[in-house]
């Protein structure tokens, strides 16, 4: 079976004859650059790494890595808005702001770069949103070259193609204001929040059009999202997503339906048991990951008995934050074996790691994931 083939099935929520594979096409299922290069060591691989989002450190990854593996589906970035373009690892840039004025700091080489400083402090007024130079949403995308990237990896591969977005209107709100300002502005300045959200959204949802009006024809799926939970819970309460978060939710998602046919896929990390139902309502058709060690999320077998029917689950295959960077390969090939045999039966699923692969992740167990992916991915194979 063909991977997009085999993608579009499962995305329908029927079996194919194995799992999809997914290792840097979704929006945080990649792997750090630092991580990359030991894994290309480790299989004997001896390239130059390259820098696919410099804030987040996620390495460009080659095609013969990717078919070690058994990846899939892959990536058609535009770039984030303020992202920067590819660069060579390590990164020799120092840190600045980006095209929304917020100013970041480079960390050691191979970790995320960090905020250093949002663009507003204090007490900003509805006049400031009003006088800030916006990005413009049409910047650093050519739609020819784009489209033709595009049909190029359509005509010449047969794989599952994500457009894979950065976009995220509460985040970029909140690094615009700093995640505690943002907060109180929620709480206690409903004004200036909302106009805050619809300026940011005005942009994404600008640029969306852009991109999806070039290649929203031959894309398989949309990626977006947010972070509205932490590890242990929401953020926000669930009135206060449904009064100020959803309508602008509301405003990307039909950007995404007049634009493109596709799947569209929401990635949002952490706690976000008490999201799902809201997702679906959205018509969001596939979450992004499955954060197994966050409070409620654990029991995968419960998400899929709960939610399986209605959303699918990209993402979940291994927890990240103890058994990949810490276990043996041993335990990391009973944990794929756990999380495949409870997402994947009826389909709806996609493996991939929780989230990016870090850089004290050993590349042996990287191998193991990937390994265990294919020997527990066909259908029926767990129970074995």
């Amino acid at each position: 079976m063909q991977p997009r083939e085999r993608l579009l099935l499962a995305l329908d929520h029927k079996e194919a004859d194995r799992v999809p594979i997914d290792l840097g096409a979704g929006i945080a299922c990649s792997i750090n650059v630092a991580a990359y290069g030991n894994l290309k060591a480790h299989l004997g691989l001896n390239t130059l790494t390259t820098v696919s989002n410099r804030f987040s450190q996620i390495a460009n990854l080659e095609e013969e890595v990717l078919h070690r593996f058994g990846v899939d589906v892959r990536a058609l970035r535009p770039g984030a808005i303020g992202a920067g373009e590819p660069s060579t690892w390590p990164d020799s840039w120092e840190g600045d702001a980006d095209e929304w004025g917020v100013i970041w700091a480079k960390r050691p080489y191979g970790q995320p770069y960090e905020v250093d400083s949002p663009l507003w402090r204090g007490e900003p007024t509805l006049a400031d949103l009003r006088r800030c130079p916006w990005p413009d949403p049409k910047a650093g995308v050519d739609p020819g070259q784009l489209r033709q990237k595009a049909r190029r990896w359509r005509e010449e591969t047969d794989y599952g193609l994500v457009l894979s977005l950065s976009y995220y209107p509460f985040t970029q709100s909140h690094l615009l204001r700093g995640l505690a300002n943002w907060l109180m502005d929620l709480a206690g300045n409903r004004p200036f929040a909302e106009a805050l959200l619809d300026a940011v959204t005005d942009v994404l949802v600008a640029r969306l059009d852009h991109v999806l009006g070039a290649v929203g024809d031959l894309v398989d799926v949309v990626g977006w999202g947010d972070d509205l939970s932490h590890q242990h819970g929401p953020m926000i309460s669930r009135d206060m997503y449904r009064g100020i978060v959803r309508p602008r939710y509301r405003r990307v998602m039909d950007a995404i339906k007049r634009g493109t046919a596709a799947k569209a896929y929401f990635h949002t990390c952490g706690s976000v048991y008490w999201l799902v139902p809201e997702l679906i309502d959205l018509g969001i058709d596939i979450l992004n990951p499955v954060q197994v060690s966050a409070a409620e999320m654990d029991d995968t077998a419960r998400l899929k008995r709960e939610f399986g029917r209605d959303i699918c689950f990209w993402g979940g295959g291994c927890n990240s934050q103890s058994v990949l960077p810490l276990g043996t390969p041993l335990q990391v090939r009973e944990e794929v074996r756990r999380r495949v045999g409870d997402l994947a039966p009826g389909g709806g699923f996609v493996f991939a790691p929780v989230h990016i692969i870090q850089s004290e992740v050993p590349p042996e167990n990287v191998v193991a994931m990937f390994e265990a992916a294919l020997e527990f991915g066909g259908y029926g194979a767990v129970s074995r």
